[in-house]
């Protein structure tokens, strides 16, 4: 639903580009606009209309004695937690840094508003429905390759396309959707396989889950804002540190979670 949510955004984006061609600050006012009320009516509709289950008191009718006892300090303890947020972290660095550059990225490095004012949102567009059909395959990539295996693979296949468009310029910038075609398809995976990564270290102390999932997303929240923050905190951020910031930057936190889960024993 994230992928169907990021693709509708530039759908619309996409209209307001045809409607508004020459202004461009109309067009982020109501693209703001529309995200803002459809995702309040959405939110509305989710928490008024969705029945909520109970749990005995136990937490779940599957947790054993021992997990019962497991408090969410415990976790503190465990090497594997923190291998697992260490994964998560970095992939969220790369989904979300490389997401968040690759409009700059096509309209002041690669320059392709001169040739067409469109790519601005049809190159994230084709990135977001490569991701889509990327997430379709991910059940016979984990009965074929495992968790690690399928996010060692993903982020492989992630690092090429980063690599290579660190290398495109103005005149082959239309190589650019061949990229992110490929991009959306490893962050997919690795996207996929990073969250199973936490169900899997959750298992069935399902009463410390909301710790687990709570605490990695803080570290997915603090890595990424700082990051873009030392980006944007700067006096002026020229063509090369937007390149930077969406091909190396984001390759190389790939390259550490590869490293990371090849060495990791992966909770099952």
């Amino acid at each position: 639903m994230t992928v169907l949510s990021n693709v509708a955004v530039f759908l619309i984006f996409f209209v307001l580009l045809q409607l508004f061609p020459e202004n461009r600050d109309f067009q982020f006012f109501l693209l703001g606009l529309s995200v803002l009320i459809v995702g309040s009516l959405a939110t509305v509709i989710f928490h008024s209309g969705t029945p909520e289950g109970t749990l005995d008191s136990s937490g779940s009718e599957n947790q054993t004695e021992e997990s019962v006892k497991f408090n969410w300090w415990d976790w503190l303890k465990s090497r594997i937690y923190f291998q697992v947020a260490f994964i998560y972290m970095t992939t969220r660095i790369v989904v979300n840094v490389s997401q968040v550059f690759l409009p700059f990225f096509v309209d002041d490095v690669l320059e392709m508003h001169a040739l067409n004012d469109q790519a601005i949102t049809t190159v994230p567009l084709v990135l977001y429905i490569s991701s889509f059909f990327g997430s379709l395959a991910m059940n016979r990539l984990n009965q074929k390759f495992g968790r690690r295996g399928g996010y060692i693979l993903g982020g492989l296949v992630s690092i090429v396309p980063l690599i290579s468009m660190f290398f495109l310029t103005k005149e082959v910038s239309y190589f650019v959707y061949v990229a992110v075609i490929v991009l959306g398809f490893g962050s997919s995976i690795i996207m996929v396989c990073s969250v199973s990564l936490e169900s899997d270290l959750v298992g069935d102390r399902v009463s410390t889950g909301a710790f687990v999932f709570g605490s990695l997303s803080f570290t997915d929240k603090l890595s990424n804002g700082l990051i873009i923050f030392a980006i944007q905190n700067r006096d002026q951020v020229s063509k090369h540190i937007v390149m930077l910031s969406e091909t190396l930057i984001p390759a190389a936190a790939a390259a550490c979670g590869v490293i990371m889960a090849f060495f990791t024993v992966i909770p099952r």
